[in-house]
């Protein structure tokens, strides 16, 4: 007797597929377990809004100097390059990638968060 093919999804995807399942559960739980104050929140997502400009700056960057190299070991140094400038923005800042990240997910689930953050951009020059 054969056995009809199993269907297999690779883990990484599995994990991003569950970040929208999972994300704004889990988003609110830790909200409500990790409170901080308003103006400490509100600081920390201030930050959030400098260091999206910079991260946003150090890509364009990235993009522009990848697309005219052609060879292998070319871009995978640039990408190396850029995986060391994203650590020192949010080392500058004091911010980690998990942080960032967080508030990325935050911003995208929450429809408020989201206006506040473009306008946040805009004062900022970063629209």
């Amino acid at each position: 007797m054969r056995k009809a093919p199993r269907l297999t999804v690779p883990g990484g995807l599995l994990a991003f597929a569950s970040l929208f399942v999972l994300g704004p559960s889990m988003l609110q739980a830790q909200q409500e377990e990790e409170a901080p104050a308003p103006a400490a929140s509100d600081e920390r997502f201030l930050l959030f809004v400098q260091v999206h400009i910079e991260v946003v700056e150090a890509r364009e960057e990235f993009n522009q100097a990848i697309a005219v190299v052609h060879d292998d070991p070319g871009k995978e140094e640039l990408r190396s390059e850029m995986d060391q400038r994203l650590a020192e923005i949010y080392e500058t800042h004091g911010m980690s990638e998990e942080e960032y990240q967080l508030f990325t997910l935050e911003v995208s689930l929450d429809q408020e968060r989201r206006e506040e953050f473009e306008r946040l951009l805009e004062e900022m020059g970063g629209a």
